[in-house]
This record gives structure tokens, C-alpha cells and sequence, in this order.
């Protein structure tokens, strides 16, 4: 039996896409009593969708994930295997769709058209406070090697006018389903995973209360990071990588959670005030700084030869990486929670 009604969860980026992801891998037993299929190809389904969707755009990672997904056309089998067999909902998570040029998202609508004709594809999709989004936009870039200047530059996630406006275009506006992130509290991101099984018509799952799946970097280690990158550009080599470096870094710099100061984060929102307006005129979500924002900690850069040694490390580490060996099609295990991107 085909689903009947497909549910893309699309990010936005930084939204607490691993978490929900997490949830979903772990709970398939209770999601399937319910009548809830999840894709097994793997927990974040970002990876391979670009492999076959996006590859121009901010594209798949190259040869490791064909070894790990095989061709675009498996994947896509694969993909149309699993929604044919599937219970009457069937749910796909991946921050990446939110992100697809236009032509790379009607594609893959058209394969899932394809695959189960008839169903209902509603997308839901997630926004957050500017104030926390920013700053986890930027250490996201961190750890793809791109440095803090770079990443204020950027600011991508903030596009709400192409980025969610490309997904109504192609999916309907009444078929996007946008909403506010809750924030992390004391229960972790329990309420954020509660919310989005309402969202999608689930049962709510008795789901364990743990910390965030990809909690922030302190601001001594954003630091430390943006020095590396920095240097890695300066020598010419490429992009680095920190991968589990990452939670190395999370429990030797521990501290107050890398935060922008107000003038900055105002300078950002108005600097995308147009984005800001559109999302309060389509959706009634207004985005605003709260009035209590906690400055950042003031952190002294750190000697140039501990930057050498980081970059370093960094470079032995990413050589290892790339000897490991990896699976093929749903066979690779739930990877943990800090090697996993949001």
C-alpha cells in the first residue's frame, strides 16, 4: 500500500532539524504502530536528496556519499520503494530541501508525485528567534571551515522570502505549514519534538528528554575555530572539516554559549527586514529581539601556535576520516548526535 499522504520536514537549517531527526530514528517502532512510516535510508535525509537533487546547488559531498548512498538513481529507487510500501503516512526530514533551487524542489515534488500518485505532500517547516538563530548559523559554518566575517556575510538562513517562498510555489501555500521553534529549556528540546508530531497528525510519544542534539559552542571555542579557519585560508588549504573535533572542543572550552552582541544582531535583522516583514504578512509570525539580551563574554584570541596546533589536529583527523570505510543504503547505524548536522 502506497502513502497516502507524504510529510517533508524541510528545516529551516539551525531549527533543530537533528533533534527531530534523532526522534524520528528513534521512535520508528512506536511511529509505525501509529501508522507512520519514516525513510530508513538514513536519520538526516539531507545528504542523500542532494546527492540526487541538488547537486548543483549546495550539492552532495562527492565521492564518500556515493559510497555510502550509491548512484542518484538508487537512491531514488529507494526513495520510491519505501513510500510504495509504506503506511498511510510516510515522513522524509531534511533541512537541505529548504535550501533547493526551484528547479532542484519541483524535481524532487515530481518524484514523489511519481512515486505515490495521488498522495498529499504537506511540508512543515521551522523558524526561530533571530537571536539564536544567527549565532547557530554561524558556528555551523564554523565547523565547514568558513569564518565568523563570512558567515555574518552570508546569513542565508534568514532568506525567508526564497527559502519557505520556493516551497509554497512548488507545494501550495496551504499545503507549508511554517512555525515558530519552541526554545530549548530545562526539558531540552522535548517540547520542539512534541510540537512537531501535532504538527504532522502523530500521537505523542512518551520521547526521552535530552539534551539538544547539536548543542551551541562555547564562545572561547567559536573563537578558537574562526582563528583555525582563518589561518586554513591564509595557507591555501582547503575548507577543513572538525567533524568529532567538534565535541572535543564542546567539552575542553566549556562556558557561556557563543552568543552576537545586540548591535550586531540588530544590524542583522535589518539588514533582512524585508525577509522579516514577508514572513509576519504570509504566516503572522513576527521575529523579534527580546529585550533582555545577555551581551557575550569578552574571550582573548588565543596564540598563534595553539591555532597551528588545531589546524593540525584537524588535518590528521579529516586523513583518518577519509580511510574509515562506509555503508550502503540504510546499513550505516544512527551516527552520534554531535557527528550529525542540524
Amino acid at each position: 500500500m502506497a502513502a497516502e499522504i507524504i510529510h517533508v520536514h524541510a528545516g529551516l537549517h539551525k531549527t533543530g532539524s537533528t533533534s527531530i531527526q534523532h526522534m524520528l530514528a528513534e521512535e520508528t517502532p512506536g511511529l509505525a504502530a501509529a501508522g507512520f512510516s519514516v525513510w530508513s535510508i538514513s536519520a538526516n535525509h539531507s545528504i542523500p536528496l542532494r546527492l540526487v537533487f541538488d547537486a548543483a546547488g549546495e550539492g552532495a559531498r562527492g565521492p564518500l556519499d556515493a559510497e555510502r548512498f550509491g548512484d542518484p538513481a538508487s537512491v531514488v529507487r529507494h526513495l520510491a520503494d519505501e513510500i510504495g510500501r509504506s503506511r498511510r503516512n510516510f515522513v522524509i526530514s531534511a533541512e537541505a530541501i529548504s535550501a533547493f533551487h526551484l528547479a532542484s524542489l519541483e524535481r524532487f515534488a515530481a518524484t514523489l508525485h511519481e512515486a505515490a500518485p495521488g498522495a498529499e505532500i504537506r511540508v512543515v517547516v521551522y523558524v526561530r528567534r533571530p537571536d539564536r538563530h544567527a549565532p547557530s548559523y554561524v558556528q555551523q559554518l564554523l565547523k565547514r571551515g568558513q569564518t565568523i566575517a563570512h558567515a555574518l556575510d552570508e546569513m542565508g538562513v534568514l532568506k525567508f522570502r526564497l527559502r519557505i517562498g520556493t516551497l509554497m510555489k512548488v507545494f501550495g501555500r496551504d499545503r507549508v505549514d511554517v512555525r515558530l521553534a519552541p526554545e530549548l529549556d530545562e526539558a531540552g528540546p522535548t517540547r520542539l519534538l512534541a510540537d512537531y508530531l501535532a504538527a504532522i497528525g502523530a500521537p505523542a510519544l512518551t520521547v526521552r528528554s535530552e539534551a539538544a542534539a547539536n548543542p551551541s559552542l562555547s564562545m572561547e571555542a567559536v573563537l578558537l575555530m574562526d582563528q583555525v579557519n582563518s589561518l586554513a585560508q591564509q595557507e591555501g588549504q582547503p575548507n577543513v572539516r572538525y567533524g568529532r573535533l567538534v565535541q572535543v572542543l564542546r567539552t575542553a572550552l566549556p562556558g557561556q554559549s557563543y552568543r552576537l552582541s545586540e548591535p550586531l544582531l540588530r544590524e542583522i535583522v535589518a539588514a533582512h527586514r524585508d525577509d522579516f516583514d514577508w514572513l509576519a504578512e504570509e504566516t503572522g509570525i513576527v521575529l523579534r529581539l527580546p529585550e533582555d539580551l545577555e551581551p557575550p563574554a569578552a574571550v582573548e584570541p588565543l596564540s598563534p601556535s595553539v591555532v597551528r596546533l588545531v589546524l593540525g589536529l584537524i588535518g590528521d583527523a579529516s586523513s583518518a576520516g577519509r580511510r574509515k570505510p562506509r555503508g550502503r543504503l540504510g546499513a550505516e547505524p544512527l551516527p552520534p548526535r554531535e557527528a550529525m548536522e542540524e
